[in-house]
């Protein structure tokens, strides 16, 4: 079998430009899934939007993917992960399926839905188990740090019987490895975007405001209020404010 994917500098270059002109590329201080935090995000979402430019998207990872690559079904993580596997699966039914078949149910790749569970983890919706279950899995995410909701993914997937063979992202960011996650992983754009743990942010020490608009920089501040609101409460002492 030939390589799974390959992906083109042209791929790159017109993912980037996608995510330009849906302004999904954006400065300022976030907090990342990871709790890492940066001083750029992309933010998917607004590219999840624009249905013309999404469509787009994902029509390149189909590209990516070699014909010969063994790919019978398209999981991502909740919540726009499950968007993004529903596009991929399209093109890549239509790019090895061009013609109609007597029995669609013969041919077309398809995608399957994961459910957040709890904060940090996912599981295959059960209503899709049978599209994983004993099927060879591709997965696909919009931005990947430090490979953590891929990994979790990957084990969702292992835990009703499907094999995951290659996951594509539209940005690694994080450097990432197919060491990492134990599978071959491709990215339309390979470019590492700085980011610190909070407690060696610059950012943090130069006082630049968090975004709470997009990441998780509203979780992280609230919950740092919390940790100074238990510190100021003296020992036996009850603070009946809340």
């Amino acid at each position: 079998m030939s390589q799974l994917f390959t992906v083109k500098p042209a791929f790159g270059e017109s993912a980037l430009i996608l995510l330009t002109v849906t302004k999904s590329l954006i400065h300022g201080h976030f907090v990342l899934r990871s709790k890492d935090h940066a001083d750029e995000y992309v933010n998917a979402r607004k590219l999840f939007a624009n249905p013309e430019r999404f469509w787009r998207m994902c029509r390149l990872f189909a590209f990516c993917v070699d014909p010969s690559a063994p790919i019978d079904t398209v999981v991502g993580p909740a919540r726009g992960g499950n968007d993004l596997a529903k596009g991929v699966a399209y093109w890549l039914s239509q790019l090895r399926f061009p013609s109609p078949k007597k029995d669609p149910d013969d041919s077309p790749i398809r995608c399957a839905w994961t459910d957040k569970v709890g904060k940090d983890d996912f599981a295959v919706a059960e209503c899709h188990e049978e599209f994983v279950r004993g099927k060879r899995i591709l997965l696909v995410d919009d931005v990947s740090t430090k490979g953590g909701s891929l990994e979790k993914v990957k084990r969702s997937v292992q835990k009703v019987g499907g094999e995951v063979v290659l996951a594509l992202t539209i940005w690694n960011r994080g450097g990432v490895t197919p060491g990492k996650l134990g599978i071959p992983i491709g990215s339309l754009i390979t470019k590492e975007i700085p980011s610190w743990p909070p407690d060696q942010c610059p950012l943090c020490k130069d006082g630049v405001p968090i975004n709470t608009d997009v990441g998780h920089g509203k979780e992280f501040l609230e919950n740092k209020r919390m940790q100074n609101r238990e510190t100021s409460i003296p020992v036996g002492a009850t603070d009946w404010s809340f």
